[in-house]
């Protein structure tokens, strides 16, 4: 995803000054162009979810595109990614973070009249799509509990694709889930 963010600034400038009008503005304009054999596909859920699409790639893998308008024409939101299509549950009551779904954040634009979603968000300024950190204290201790916490009781685990980036792209010996 970072690559065809990347490539796409090339050709469209810095990430952080994309504006766009909506979620399919975002993925024909800065996207589709960057990625290929990808199927893209719009899900029409509930009214609170209806900004969702798949992004369906060849290797059987998919992510969920939940992205939002911030400040008139900025977009931003979550990838949560899927290892395996049939795996991916995001939007049911099913909880599959950490083990079936990972999380991913996508905030790159300085949103300067909205201080409170700046701080939210702080780990994702001017970033490309990186391992969820929403919220987050800067602390290892709040990547393990709290509510986005990767811990198995937890309501939801986000936190879980930032703890094992943080070892290397590898399970933690540790890990609170059987993979």
């Amino acid at each position: 995803m970072n690559q065809a963010i990347r490539m796409s600034e090339i050709d469209n400038g810095d990430k952080m000054y994309w504006e766009v009008t909506d979620i399919d503005d975002f993925y024909y304009t800065y996207l589709e162009k960057y990625l290929q054999g990808v199927k893209y596909e719009k899900v029409t859920w509930h009214v609170t979810q209806a900004n969702k699409r798949y992004l369906h790639f060849p290797d059987g893998s998919t992510a969920v595109f939940d992205l939002y308008l911030l400040d008139a024409s900025k977009i931003g939101g979550h990838f949560i990614f899927c290892p395996y299509s049939k795996d991916c549950k995001y939007g049911t009551q099913e909880k599959t973070f950490g083990t079936k779904e990972f999380a991913f954040g996508f905030w790159p634009n300085t949103i300067s009249n909205r201080v409170n979603i700046v701080n939210l968000m702080k780990y994702h300024q001017g970033k490309g799509v990186e391992p969820y950190l929403a919220n987050w204290n800067g602390t290892e201790t709040q990547l393990r509990n709290g509510e986005q916490g990767c811990k198995k009781d937890g309501s939801r685990p986000y936190y879980c694709t930032a703890l094992i980036q943080r070892n290397g792209w590898k399970i933690p010996k540790d890990y609170p889930f059987k993979l």
